[in-house]
C-alpha cells in the first residue's frame, strides 16, 4: 500500500442528526471499514454541527491507501449511511510523489474529480525574451 502523505476532507451531511445518533453512525462507519485506518480516522473526527448536520473535517493527515478512488469508495459507503453529503463537500489526497494530488468534489448528483490546472512554467525563457523586448522598446 502506498503512503498517502496528505489527506484533507470536508464533508457535511444533507440530513440532520442528534448527538445520540452520531455514536451509532460512528459504530457503523467502523463496521463498514472493518476497523481500517480510514474508518478509524473519519469516525474520530465526525461531529454534529450547531445546525444538526454531521461534519467530517480534517487537514493534512497522513493515511495509508492505494488511490483516491479507494477513499472515494469508502466516502460513498459513509454517504449511503447518512443520506448524502451536500454539494461542495470534498476530499483531497496527495501520494508519495511530490506534486501528485487528487481532489474529489461532490456535485449535485455525483462525485467528480477536480480538473488539474496546469501551471507548468517550464518555458520561462519565452517570458524573459518578451520582457526584454518590451523593456528595450519602452526604456
Amino acid at each position: 500500500m502506498a503512503k498517502i502523505f496528505l489527506f484533507n476532507i470536508d464533508l457535511i451531511s444533507k440530513e440532520d442528526f442528534s448527538k445520540e445518533s452520531l455514536d451509532k453512525i460512528k459504530d457503523k462507519i467502523l463496521e463498514l471499514g472493518e476497523n481500517n485506518e480510514i474508518s478509524e480516522v473519519l469516525s474520530d473526527v465526525m461531529q454534529v454541527t450547531k445546525d444538526g448536520r454531521i461534519e467530517i473535517y480534517l487537514e493534512d493527515t497522513g493515511i495509508s491507501g492505494d488511490s483516491g478512488e479507494e477513499i472515494l469508495s469508502f466516502v460513498k459507503l459513509i454517504e449511503s449511511e447518512i443520506g448524502g453529503f451536500i454539494s461542495g463537500s470534498c476530499f483531497e489526497v496527495g501520494k508519495d510523489q511530490p506534486g501528485s494530488t487528487e481532489k474529489w468534489i461532490k456535485g449535485e448528483y455525483s462525485w467528480e474529480p477536480e480538473e488539474e490546472i496546469n501551471d507548468d512554467w517550464e518555458d520561462d525563457s519565452i517570458w524573459e525574451d518578451e520582457w526584454n523586448e518590451w523593456n528595450e522598446e519602452w526604456n
